[in-house]
């Protein structure tokens, strides 16, 4: 077989533009790929995020239910935890239950909001808590006028 010096060269020119072309090819892949794992974890923070909200909220409504039907002198101490991007313990008088605001970029603004289950006593309160991100101790106690509940970080 004769060579000709051109054939080398040529190989290499044809070798380098498939290797770019493969490149370029697993770049963009590479590239939608993590444009989704982004987007999927922040759903998935969202999510936890949520329930983590549902489930202090729940804890609150409880915790107000039982100083409420325990009566005067009553007390109980609950460990709460608040995500970051969770703003909680607003009170809706009209349906008697507390609610939530999730700040997230994958809701919709008419949908942000939790809300726990409604009281099932309508107690007054006194509301002495301002929830931070993380780990709280609550406690909830009736003085024989109001149920007042009151938190602290832990």
């Amino acid at each position: 077989m004769v060579r000709h010096p051109g054939d080398e060269a040529s190989m290499r020119g044809q070798f380098s533009i498939d290797f770019f072309l493969v490149l370029s090819i697993v770049i963009a892949f590479s590239v939608l790929l993590y444009n989704v794992a982004v987007t999927e974890v922040g759903k998935s923070t969202l999510l936890d995020s949520a329930v983590l909200g549902q489930s202090a909220l729940d804890s609150v409504a409880s915790g107000v239910d039982f100083a409420s039907f325990a009566g005067n002198g009553s007390r109980i101490r609950k460990e709460l935890f608040f995500p970051q991007d969770v703003n909680c313990l607003f009170f809706n008088q009209s349906l008697n239950a507390f609610y939530c605001f999730v700040s997230s970029s994958f809701l919709p603004s008419s949908k942000n909001r939790l809300i726990s289950r409604s009281l099932l006593s309508s107690p007054p309160m006194a509301l002495e808590c301002v929830p931070r991100p993380g780990w709280s101790v609550a406690d909830f106690s009736n003085n024989g006028t109001h149920v007042v509940v009151s938190c602290r970080p832990l």
